[in-house]
């Protein structure tokens, strides 16, 4: 599915009346899914397209208003600390994303939801782009105290099938995200990559690096691809030295 089915599951069609504003609190301007995948190939198909998010001081500046690849990006003050994140910078981005009057919003952090909502109830046109299974990532957290995270992974799992069911519609990153929410409201647009991307030695980097993560996971979780959350807990299974685990894999 492409960006642009994407737009017309959420109910708009037309790209020279449609004013698409992505926002993102944890992602910079130059992120390869949502600028290069997503807001860049709207933007060819016809679509206004303004991308709102964290300032980056090697690469977008706060405060910057450019244009590039047909592409309006707008960034927000960067904020220190998860509190500055996941509280003032979603605001800012949000209040930055209204003042465009955008016909439809596409956001792509879970601390969005709480704004996207109420974006909705404002009569917007909201769609939550679900990068990866938020309820299982948090059980693998280490900045959540380990008694708090299966009530958040809980509460997560509660607030996007919530989101699932008000907003105009999802996009999912992977299949089995996908297959989490109901299927006439989801879109699945995957991270695979352009083929101009891909010189020799960058697919060759890009099968070993698959054959090494395939490897480490597949043997704890039987058949079943697992997910990035049980993935992060084979790769990870004490500290961030993984030696011991791709030793395993490779007996």
């Amino acid at each position: 599915m492409t960006p642009s089915d994407v737009i017309e599951l959420a109910g708009v069609s037309r790209p020279d009346r449609v004013r698409v504003v992505h926002l993102s609190s944890g992602h910079r301007a130059g992120e390869s899914r949502i600028f290069r995948k997503e807001c860049r190939s709207l933007a060819r198909a016809g679509y206004d397209v303004t991308y709102v998010c964290r300032g980056d001081p090697h690469f977008t500046p706060d405060g910057a208003d450019m244009v590039q690849d047909g592409v309006r990006i707008l960034t927000v003050k960067r904020r220190a600390g998860r509190l500055g994140r996941m509280v003032v910078t979603p605001l800012e981005i949000v209040m930055v994303g209204l003042r465009q009057g955008g016909t439809l919003y596409h956001f792509h952090d879970p601390e969005l939801i709480p704004l996207g909502l109420i974006l909705r109830l404002l009569g917007k046109r909201v769609i939550y782009d679900v990068h990866e299974d938020v309820p299982r990532d948090v059980l693998v957290k280490e900045w959540i105290p380990r008694i708090l995270r299966q009530p958040v992974s809980l509460a997560m799992a509660l607030v996007e099938w919530i989101a699932a069911r008000t907003l105009s519609g999802l996009v999912a990153a992977t299949p089995a995200i996908a297959r989490r929410f109901p299927k006439d409201s989801v879109a699945l647009v995957q991270n695979f990559a352009f083929t101009s991307e891909l010189d020799g030695r960058a697919l060759i980097i890009a099968v070993f690096w698959i054959a090494m993560v395939s490897a480490a996971c597949w043997p704890s979780h039987g058949s079943d691809w697992c997910s990035s959350a049980q993935c992060s807990a084979t790769l990870k299974p004490s500290r961030p030295n993984c030696s011991n685990t791709w030793r395993q894999a490779w007996r």
